[in-house]
């Protein structure tokens, strides 16, 4: 038996079984803020935060009740996260009420309602988006990288922790009839963001200048860090890092810099296996017939991490270029320029006949005829062919490459033919494809 004795008369039982009572709640309470990880059950707490009822609030057993809830972590800034949403729509109507999704957003709703302003295709009253959310964000699945999956059964029990590309058709069927989710588990070790700014896995620090070629960073998304790169010294760099990337990502990294314009049409891969450049995602029937048991399987083989340090601030064109020697040697691959034909977009006179400039239509490719500028035919050309997701332009006009065009250049996006040509009427100038040789880059096997 345990005696308690007081010396004061202050302290009355009623005063004490409160403050007792108080503890107990505040110890419950606090159990809800413990990370859970897969087989633990998640506690019953309160959601809020609902972007399209801001004063609704449910219980959380009352989403996974009879069915698979997949709370989905994004943020407005993560395209993977985007793209990933733009599934909901065929998930939602091949599934109906056997799943319930939450696209899960940590940031304020004017900042998700200006997305969806930009965007409506990414809001629907057939899934739920939360705002503002702290307490399953931060406290019950603490996470560094998105898109993050959270997969609960029926019974309210973590089934699975995945990144987004396992969000499948495929994994809920295995989720719902009770199977394992066939995806490997998403962890956030080693992968604080943080390291998009520092040394990439940098063992000593009495080096001169270093590059270096990884497999995958498991975990981690693809992304691309230059340093500096401020307006004061636009150009030059010291270092660049790319992280969990496909070998068409890098080697179009290290060809495009300025000076040098390229488009996918321009870099071309002849290797045995199609899937060592190309992500599953651009190549589903392959992917399917290939040997790559999971998404994971294939990105242990075929993603990389490549970080390149020199001494001092360089011309950007100095690292892309050693970059691209760092890739044909590491990778031992054969890159090398080619002239081959291909079909060009070339920039003739246009002919009198086709009549007056119509300017009232020519708003394609983001053109604004109203915003005019002058600019030299080389840069144009230069500019079109940075645009251009595909083809090439050359100038077969006869003019010479220092005449000044007026037109529109503050376009940001990629542009068409259509784009192009609309943009080139106003000079009296027009586009027609022809067959011609041009410097293609060429990656093979030895």
């Amino acid at each position: 038996m345990i005696r308690i004795l007081y010396k004061t008369k202050d302290i009355s039982m009623k005063s004490l079984l409160t403050t007792f009572l108080i503890f107990i709640a505040l110890n419950s309470f606090a159990q809800y803020y413990h990370p859970l990880k897969i087989g633990d059950q998640i506690p019953d707490v309160t959601i809020r935060g609902f972007f399209d009822d801001s004063q609704k609030s449910v219980k959380i057993s009352e989403l996974y009740r009879n069915k698979l809830l997949i709370l989905d972590f994004w943020g407005t800034w993560c395209g993977a996260c985007l793209e990933e949403m733009g599934t909901f729509p065929h998930l939602k109507a091949q599934f109906r009420d056997q799943i319930e999704i939450v696209a899960v957003g940590y940031e304020a709703k004017e900042k998700i309602a200006a997305l969806f302003k930009r965007n409506p295709s990414l809001h629907s009253k057939a899934w739920i988006t939360l705002y503002s959310d702290s307490v399953l964000t931060y406290k019950l699945f603490p996470h560094h990288l998105l898109p993050h999956m959270v997969w609960i059964d029926r019974t309210g029990h973590v089934i699975a922790i995945t990144e987004g590309y396992d969000l499948s058709a495929d994994n809920i069927k295995n989720a719902i009839s009770g199977r394992p989710v066939a995806a490997r588990l998403k962890t956030d070790e080693n992968s604080d963001l943080s390291i998009i700014d520092k040394p990439f896995r940098q063992m000593d620090t009495n080096f001169i200048g270093r590059s270096i070629l990884t497999k995958r960073m498991p975990g981690s998304l693809s992304f691309e860090s230059m340093h500096p790169a401020t307006n004061d010294i636009k150009g030059f760099r010291n270092r660049t890092f790319e992280g969990n990337c496909t070998l068409r990502h890098l080697y179009f990294y290290a060809l495009f810099y300025d000076g040098n314009p390229l488009n996918e049409s321009r870099l071309v891969f002849e290797l045995n296996d199609s899937l060592r450049f190309t992500h599953p995602k651009k190549a589903p029937q392959s992917f399917k017939k290939s040997k790559y048991q999971s998404y994971d399987d294939w990105a242990d083989s075929n993603l990389y991490c490549y970080e390149l340090i020199v001494p001092k601030l360089s011309p950007d064109s100095i690292l892309r270029k050693t970059m691209l020697a760092d890739l044909n040697r590491y990778l031992n691959l054969n890159g090398r320029w080619e002239m081959r034909d291909q079909k060009c977009y070339a920039i003739q006179k246009r002919d009198k006949s086709e009549g007056e400039v119509d300017t009232k239509n020519n708003t394609l490719d983001f053109y604004k005829p109203e915003k005019k500028e002058l600019i030299k035919l080389d840069s144009l050309v230069e500019l079109f062919n940075k645009r251009l997701t595909s083809g090439y332009v050359i100038n077969k006009s006869g003019l010479p490459n220092n005449t000044f065009i007026e037109t529109n250049t503050s376009f940001k996006a990629s542009i068409g033919q259509a784009g192009i040509s609309n943009m080139l009427k106003r000079a009296g100038l027009t586009i027609t494809l022809i067959n011609e040789k041009i410097p293609i880059y060429v990656v093979s096997e030895y």
